[in-house]
C-alpha cells in the first residue's frame, strides 16, 4: 500500500510540467446492455495525462442488482496506463483499487474490499476534443484475489471476470505550469 501511495506522489510532479497535459472524462456506453440484465453495471472514468507516455486514471463503476434492496458494489481506485512511446494502445494497472460493497445479505454494514484489474486498451481522438477508448477489462489478472472475486461472483447474477469497455468522452486541455510563468 505505502509503495502504491509513493508512487503516486512521485509521479504527480510530472504533470505539472507535461506539454501536452489534459483531463478527460469519459462513460462507459457498454453499460447500456445492463438494460437486458438483472445486474447493472455502470463505470465513469476520469484521466489526466501525466507525460506523453503515462496518465493516471480513477474509474468509478457501480455493479448493483436491480430490485429494491439489492446488492450494491462502488470500485473506484488509481490507475496507471502506459502506453508505449506515446502511442494510442496502451496497458492500465490499478495502483490501489478499493471498494465497497453495501446490502449484503449476509453481513451487517457496509464491507471495504481490496481488488485489482488491469486493461488493454486504444485511445481514439476526434476533434475538437472527443474521445473515445475501446479496451477490454480483465479483473484479478494474477489471480491473488480469488476469495474476494468468489464472493463477488456468487452475490452478483452476473459479474464477469473479463469485460469489453467502450468509454467516449471529452477532454479538457490543462495549463501547465511553464505557460502559467508567462
Amino acid at each position: 500500500m505505502r509503495i502504491h501511495l509513493v508512487a503516486l506522489v512521485l509521479l504527480l510532479p510530472f504533470s505539472l510540467s507535461a506539454r501536452h497535459a489534459g483531463l478527460a472524462v469519459s462513460l462507459d456506453l457498454c453499460s447500456l446492455d445492463s438494460l437486458a440484465y438483472d445486474t447493472a453495471i455502470v463505470r465513469m472514468e476520469a484521466a489526466l495525462d501525466v507525460t506523453p507516455e503515462f496518465s493516471l486514471s480513477m474509474p468509478l463503476t457501480l455493479t448493483a442488482e436491480r430490485y429494491l434492496g439489492g446488492v450494491q458494489l462502488w470500485e473506484t481506485g488509481v490507475f496507471l496506463q502506459y502506453h508505449p512511446l506515446g502511442w494510442d494502445l496502451f496497458l492500465s494497472l490499478s495502483l490501489m483499487q478499493v471498494s465497497f460493497l453495501a446490502n449484503h445479505p449476509y453481513e451487517n454494514g457496509m464491507q471495504l474490499l481490496f481488488l485489482n484489474e488491469m486493461a488493454v486498451g486504444w485511445q481514439c481522438s476526434f476533434p475538437p476534443s472527443i474521445v473515445v477508448i475501446p479496451s477490454v477489462i480483465i479483473k484479478d489478472p494474477n489471480h491473488i484475489l480469488t476469495e474476494e472475486y468468489g464472493t463477488l461472483q456468487s452475490l452478483f447474477t452476473r459479474f464477469p471476470m473479463v469485460r469489453f469497455a467502450l468509454l467516449v468522452g471529452w477532454t479538457f486541455p490543462v495549463p501547465s505550469s511553464k505557460s502559467a510563468g508567462r
